[in-house]
């Protein structure tokens, strides 16, 4: 046999048994379903638009939000394929955040699908999950009553779409970045006489961008 032909060979051995490595790899991550991690997470609320009458300086309007809030959560999630994936995440927003008027917490809940590409080593995905966004103060949303005013509580409507990054330094660990578009809708409020003034704010949609960075496991 001539060296040629040896080193032929050979040559496609090695061609053979990588193909078979990556096979078996990637047969070994599409086995581990399941996924379960955390991460941290930041948002920008976009302004809020709010239209005070006064009774001495007449109709202007004013804005709330308008401010990058950090916070944390936890991921689930379960890969029907290579291609396709179903998952659930909350966020908690704490207070005092920074150089912010209204210090209240947020906490946001969405779930939805995931779709894209996963390879052995990373994975690219589009994403789109509804969800809810808990607030415990929205600017201008003021109740008033026996004890003073404050800002109420509410429950919003969100929708997060956007793109996932996803690297696996091991067939069982995953390293995920996020960014997209936290699309909130917000309720009417008001009018509320306040001060001597009617505050009025109306029903609103806002894109915010939230950008995620996350570690998780997969068994």
């Amino acid at each position: 046999m001539s060296k040629k032909l040896l080193y032929a060979f050979v040559a496609c051995g090695f061609v053979l048994l990588a193909g078979q490595r990556g096979a078996l790899a990637q047969t070994q991550t599409d086995e581990h379903k399941f996924e379960v991690g955390g991460q941290l997470t930041s948002i920008h609320l976009a302004p809020t638009d709010t239209t005070v009458t006064s009774t001495t300086i007449g109709t202007f309007n004013t804005q709330g939000f308008d401010i990058t809030t950090v916070g944390y959560g936890l991921r689930f999630g379960y890969n029907v394929n290579r291609y396709v994936a179903v998952e659930a995440e909350f966020n908690h927003f704490p207070k005092k955040n920074f150089n912010e008027v209204f210090q209240g917490s947020r906490e946001q809940f969405v779930a939805g699908v995931r779709v894209g590409r996963r390879w052995e080593k990373a994975g690219v995905f589009a994403k789109l999950r509804p969800g809810v966004m808990h607030f415990d103060e929205i600017p201008y949303h003021t109740v008033c009553g026996g004890a003073g005013c404050s800002e109420k509580a509410e429950n919003t409507l969100a929708l997060d779409a956007g793109a996932v990054v996803e690297y696996y330094p091991t067939s069982r660990t995953i390293v995920r970045f996020d960014a997209g578009d936290t699309i909130i809708h917000f309720k009417s409020a008001g009018p509320t006489a306040l001060f001597g003034s009617t505050v009025f704010t109306p029903r609103q949609t806002t894109h915010n961008f939230q950008a995620s960075l996350g570690f998780g496991f997969r068994f």
